[in-house]
């Protein structure tokens, strides 16, 4: 609040152009899209100084210096005298924001974990700019950081379902950008052509492949864990000892805890049952090197399983206190916080418990291994999988049995079967006591061959799943993250009608028509197309791309010149950031692109 940061900006830019004949690039829209941004400047300026007059400046406003700021000596001469005399609300106005938010439980690989959108946007209840709740960075290639400047709450919007291959998902909304590789097509579908470039979802088709890195997350530093004081319990509370930081095998427990346990709020317990006594032997064993104390373990009357209970109020406060609580309102909780701020092995290990717990491990014909878990919480089978992929495990993600959903009830499986990287895979076999009794030392990654295995990150499905509040995060320097596992763009929604984004072209001019799920359950095709092509149509009739006028131009009919002129066009009047994308062909030599 002390320099009262807002985000005024425009979009629809590149529709605009048309609507006027005028080609996205041209020398004719630099000069409109010059004087549209600066007259947004100066009546936001002048708005600001009126405001300043009724409410005083923000707080951290100088005169001398904002004034010597190179935009704001740009403006007219009498708008600058109201700013020293009266000073300026807000420290900084306009942007061309970023163009796509995603829901709030939507992850993000960062250097404090893989965070949940909630957990880095400090209130979610408030819509615009807002600090985020802590100093993060994103990880992008090679582990480079970039810093998480601020977050944005857009409000209720339509968010869209991009289905993988795997089962892997994301979610957005229609103008939010994707990476993509290639797009595949031809007779046999798999015909490639390279793309290499944001594309927003609304643009996306089947069989395009999203850049999907299996294990982005590499960190191997421990979280530290909370104590807490048993003087703050009251009555005949016994002190348990408690851990520092998170461990391998702490976090194999809590997987244990999520598959097979219990917590009871009104007796102070920690309950695990299983067939397997083995496994409550290693739960009881990690819980006296942990927490100093001693579970008592019993066979369950005329079962084939044992109970381990762990009654000690200290021990379940401390749990509580850390946020190892095993369900939310929405059902089973996501991985704790406290895991998957931690090392990719610690992670890996939870996996590792939560497979002991509720999963299996098969052998296909001697020489495919397969590793599976099920749930039949269908929102905690997709933040596994997703959190699963940012570490290296490749989990797989689809309803169990060959006809799809049980007629009563439904269960997800997610398997482990292909896709692994050798560390994160490691970790797990290391853990988990089933892959250890099976796999022995045998080799893990690369069992099937290549011809059998689907290609990561092709799209085969987009629904779109209703309405609900998005958000998104302002990233320093390079404008992208990985969702997880998924590059995605660094965003902002404010669209209305499919409109182009910011001052970006419009990427295509295709028509895509998707199946739509309906309230009912049922699917039904919805046409997906550009404004501008469905204003001209309807005035002027069915038009295919080819007929329509030459100031239909694409993201990739503009030269890398073109798009740099643009954003130099308004750049002179923004004071805060500009998103723009530089579309480059794919036979660009390195010269050529040193020249952009």
């Amino acid at each position: 609040m002390r320099k009262r940061r807002i985000g005024l900006g425009m979009t629809g830019v590149a529709d605009a152009l048309i609507k006027l004949g005028i080609r996205y690039g041209s020398p004719e829209a630099q000069d409109l899209v010059r004087g549209w941004t600066k007259a947004i400047q100066v009546a936001s300026y002048g708005a600001s100084v009126n405001l300043a007059r009724e409410r005083r400046p923000f707080p951290l406003f100088d005169a001398d210096a904002f004034l010597a700021s190179p935009n704001v000596r740009g403006l007219p001469v009498s708008l600058q005298k109201s700013i020293r005399q009266h000073g300026i609300r807000n420290g900084v106005l306009n942007t061309v924001a970023p163009n796509g938010c995603r829901p709030l439980s939507a992850i993000t690989t960062t250097d404090k974990g893989i965070l949940t959108l909630g957990e880095m946007i400090s209130d979610p209840q408030k819509d615009g700019w807002a600090a985020p709740s802590e100093d993060v960075s994103v990880i992008q290639e090679n582990e480079k950081h970039a810093g998480i400047r601020q977050t944005f709450c857009n409000g209720v919007k339509p968010v869209y379902r991009i289905k993988m291959n795997y089962g892997l998902v994301v979610e957005s909304t229609i103008q939010h950008p994707w990476w993509v590789i290639e797009r595949l097509g031809g007779a046999s579908g798999y015909a490639r052509s390279p793309v290499g470039g944001w594309v927003a979802t609304g643009d996306l088709r089947i069989n395009d492949v999203l850049d999907v890195r299996l294990g982005a997350y590499t960190f191997d530093r421990h979280t530290r864990l909370d104590p807490v004081s048993i003087d703050s319990l009251h009555g005949n509370a016994v002190p348990v000892q408690q851990p520092t930081h998170m461990s391998e095998s702490l976090a194999w427990l809590l997987g244990y805890l999520w598959g097979n346990g219990a917590l009871s709020p009104t007796k102070w317990r920690i309950r695990f049952s299983s067939g397997h006594k083995e496994h409550l032997e290693k739960c009881r064993s990690i819980i006296r090197d942990e927490f100093g104390i001693e579970g008592g373990m019993y066979p369950q009357a005329g079962q084939e399983s044992w109970n381990l209970e762990v009654p000690s109020r200290h021990l379940w406060m401390w749990l509580h206190a850390n946020g190892f609580s095993k369900y939310s309102d929405c059902g089973l909780a996501d991985i704790p916080r406290a895991v998957r701020s931690s090392s990719r092995d610690d992670i890996a290990a939870f996996v590792a418990g939560f497979i002991d717990a509720d999963g299996a491990v098969y052998a296909i014909k001697d020489y495919v291994r397969r590793v599976e878990f099920k749930t039949s919480d269908e929102r905690f089978a997709h933040h596994m999988q997703d959190v699963c992929w940012a570490i290296g495990l490749g989990f797989s993600r689809g309803p169990s049995g060959k006809g799809g959903y049980q007629t009563s009830g439904r269960m997800w499986v997610c398997t482990l079967s292909a896709h692994a990287t050798e560390e994160a895979f490691s970790a797990l076999a290391r853990n988990s006591e089933k892959i250890k009794n099976f796999c022995k030392d045998l080799p893990f990654t690369h069992q099937r061959d290549a011809k059998n295995k689907g290609i990561i990150g092709k799209i085969v499905g987009i629904d779109l799943i209703g309405d609900m509040p998005t958000y998104d995060i302002e990233v320093d320097g390079e404008p992208w993250f990985f969702a997880g596992s998924v590059k995605s763009h660094n965003t902002i929604a404010i669209y209305s009608g499919n409109v182009s984004s910011g001052v970006e072209p419009v990427y295509a001019f295709d028509k895509v028509t998707r199946k739509v799920r309906q309230p009912d359950g049922t699917l039904a095709p919805y046409e997906s197309v550009n404004y501008s092509y469905r204003l001209y149509e309807a005035i002027h009739g069915h038009t295919e791309r080819e007929g329509l006028p030459d100031y239909f131009v694409g993201a990739m009919d503009i030269t890398p010149e073109e798009h740099v002129l643009m954003q130099a066009a308004c750049q002179e009047y923004i004071d805060a950031s500009i998103s723009k994308t530089i579309n480059v062909p794919t036979e660009t030599s390195f010269d050529e692109f040193k020249g952009v």
